[in-house]
Order: structure tokens, then C-alpha cells, then sequence
């Protein structure tokens, strides 16, 4: 049976390479103004912010492993918030990067991994396309 459910976009406006920061201020937008959200979607690479030229330079040094910092955030705001939270993430994985979405549940035991499919032409050259579509269950 379906039934509604409270959503929170939270869109911080994140400055290019300034990775504390930006997680700063997100899990403080989350906290102020997501409470009682039951899911909760954040912006695309929110840590790393998304400037492709910034990429091209550090993109190697500001991606991150799944247990990196964004993750490690992200899994500590489910928690306390009881929402699933999405959120974008520059993820390495080897040599590649890639454009991605975490996805993470109150539980900690639903986290998943969406890695963009879609890219558009300037993206093509700096990410690796995901190769699946990804359906995850929310509240």
C-alpha cells in the first residue's frame, strides 16, 4: 500500500574543492531543515562540488573511496534523522572516477550506489558511465 511521504530537497550551493565545508553545510541544512523528512536528496557531488575544470586538475585527490568522507556523513545523518538519504558523490574506483549517488537507508544496511549512466558530452571524457539503472526501496 502506498502513502505519502515527507521529502526534503536540500540544495547548498557548494564551493568547488572545499570538501569540508561543503559537508559542513550540508549536514547542517539537513539538521535545520530536513527533520521529519523520510527521504532526503542532497545535490550532485556535493563534497568535491561540481566544476569540471576542478576535476580535470584534483579530480584524483577529491574523489572518494565508499568509505570516504561523504559516505562516513551520510550514514551518521540516516542514522539520526531515520530518513534514506541521497546524495551526490565524486567516487573513484581504481583509476576511474565517477558521477554518483549514494544511497543510504536509516538502517545502514540498504546503502547502494548509483553511478550516472547519462553522461553529457563534457562529462564523457572526465567520468566513466555507470552501466545499470538502480531502483532502491525508501519508507
Amino acid at each position: 500500500m502506498s502513502r505519502p511521504i515527507e521529502v526534503a530537497a536540500v540544495q547548498v550551493t557548494a564551493r568547488p574543492g572545499e570538501v569540508e565545508r561543503n559537508l559542513e553545510r550540508f549536514a547542517r541544512a539537513i539538521r535545520e531543515h530536513a527533520r521529519g523528512a523520510e527521504l532526503i536528496v542532497g545535490p550532485e557531488t556535493l563534497a568535491a562540488g561540481y566544476d569540471l575544470e576542478l576535476i580535470d586538475a584534483r579530480g584524483a585527490a577529491l574523489a572518494e573511496d565508499l568509505d570516504g568522507p561523504t559516505a562516513t556523513l551520510t550514514r551518521e545523518l540516516a542514522a539520526e534523522t531515520g530518513a534514506t538519504i541521497v546524495v551526490g558523490v565524486l567516487e573513484r574506483d581504481g583509476e576511474a572516477l565517477h558521477d554518483s549517488a549514494l544511497i543510504v537507508g536509516a538502517d545502514d544496511a540498504s546503502t547502494r550506489i548509483y553511478r550516472k549512466t547519462h553522461l553529457y558530452p563534457p562529462e564523457r571524457r572526465r567520468f566513466r558511465a555507470g552501466d545499470e539503472l538502480l531502483t532502491a526501496r525508501t519508507p
